[in-house]
């Protein structure tokens, strides 16, 4: 994200509203970066992308200087745009990735300027519910998380905060610079001396039915084998369900799936508890 100095508004109407859309849509063929979310507020934007190059830097300095410089050409303005450097943060596992394009999505709704995501025109939210996508915006890996249900996908948004969005928002009050599951900062920051470490790397893919699984509570392991076989029943594969339930290894979770369906097999309770967790949670 990056604000305006002195929160100063970095759009004075839509025609730079515009301008700056066609300037962000020129990113992916200039730097080779993915673009899976934006929102355009009056004194700040949020975009959010996927470097697998690197070059982030360059790719945000040469959206800010451009934009920048047209903006103060056509309102006769002079000074800096934007206050100092954009601010970023990284996206460790995949889990997280729905819930930031669901802050940034509601990001209007927060701000009291529209009663809905799907009501703000200048959001990625209408391409993804609609299906009417700019080819610069990649929506597809955000949906595989609804098996492409663009319906499901509104409905999240529109939802109230899970327990991964509440983390993403405490990321951004407290500038952290990265978000993730406790298991991957633990390793980023053992390898960089960091509390909050200044790096990632690109996490796995993690069905959303799989995410509200692991965030439901699990008093005992018993319980926590049974959300996980679960899971399994409905497809998941084991390493989706060890970064689902921030399990170190596949194979673990292999082997306490494959004991509690023996144990489910002879005991009538087991196989109702299973069969408990596949449906939806209340509330």
């Amino acid at each position: 994200m990056h604000r305006g100095s002195r929160h100063q508004r970095i759009f004075e109407d839509d025609g730079d509203r515009r301008e700056f859309l066609a300037r962000l849509a020129e990113m992916p063929s200039r730097h080779g970066i993915r673009l899976h979310a934006y929102a355009l507020m009056s004194n700040h934007y949020h975009v959010l992308v996927e470097c697998p190059d690197g070059g982030i830097s360059n790719a945000m300095k040469d959206l800010n200087s451009g934009y920048a410089q047209w903006f103060n050409w056509r309102h006769s303005y002079d000074g800096h745009l934007f206050r100092g450097r954009f601010r970023s943060i990284l996206i460790g596992d995949d889990s997280y990735l729905v819930e930031v394009a669901r802050y940034i999505h509601r990001n209007s709704v927060q701000a009291g300027t529209v009663a809905r995501p799907v009501e703000d025109p200048w959001s990625s939210h209408l391409s993804y519910v609609t299906g009417s996508t700019r080819r610069w915006l990649h929506t597809d890996r955000v949906l595989s998380y609804f098996a492409g249900d663009r319906q499901r996908f509104a409905a999240f948004v529109d939802a109230r905060d899970s327990i991964k969005a509440r983390a993403v928002l405490e990321a951004i009050d407290s500038r952290r610079v990265a978000v993730g599951s406790r298991s991957f900062l633990t390793r980023l920051a053992g390898a960089t001396g960091h509390a909050h470490p200044p790096s990632c790397t690109t996490g796995r893919l993690i069905p959303f039915d799989v995410m509200n699984l692991a965030e439901r509570p699990a008093s005992n392991a018993r319980t926590k084998a049974a959300l996980m076989a679960a899971a399994r029943r409905q497809g998941a594969s084991y390493r989706a369900i060890a970064d689902a339930f921030e399990v170190s290894q596949a194979s673990t979770v292999r082997s306490s799936v494959c004991r509690i369906e023996r144990r489910a097999k002879a005991d009538p309770a087991v196989e109702q508890e299973i069969a408990e967790a596949t449906r939806p949670s209340e509330g």
